[in-house]
């Protein structure tokens, strides 16, 4: 396993025990890297974060460093139109409060890869400044 894709794993643990702490103990939370999840477990009483596994590349940063750019797609739950953003809204509260590192956030889709439809949530980005190991 390379050091990025370690780094893909530590993000997701660390966002899935941040949401863990602060929402019931995490068992109404999926938080998963493996969009085939998305359709095998049910998105609990918050909804679902799914973590992209490999993030963008920018270069160059500085002396032996990439920018890693990830996406982390929030998505609500399945329900009525009015009460679908009160589970993501309480996931970027958790995120928030417990100083998470958060860039940017803007409302979109997911295309589950079945073709079963969208997923409502929101996109967010996530920078991570690396270290090139060589």
């Amino acid at each position: 396993m390379s050091t990025r894709t370690e780094r893909a794993a530590a993000l997701r643990a660390e966002i899935s025990g941040i949401l863990a702490a602060a929402l019931d103990g995490g068992d109404q939370i999926v938080v998963t890297s493996d969009a085939r999840d998305l359709d095998k477990k049910p998105a609990g009483k918050y909804g679902i974060v799914l973590v992209a596994p490999g993030p963008r590349f920018t270069w160059p940063v500085g002396p032996g460093m990439t920018r890693l750019t990830w996406t982390v797609y929030v998505l609500a739950k399945p329900a009525p139109a009015i009460d679908i953003w009160e589970g993501v809204d309480l996931i970027f509260d958790a995120l928030i409060a417990a100083g998470f590192p958060l860039d940017e956030a803007e409302p979109g889709d997911y295309q589950r890869p079945d073709d079963a439809g969208p997923m409502t949530g929101y996109v967010l980005t996530i920078t991570d400044d690396y270290l090139n190991h060589l």
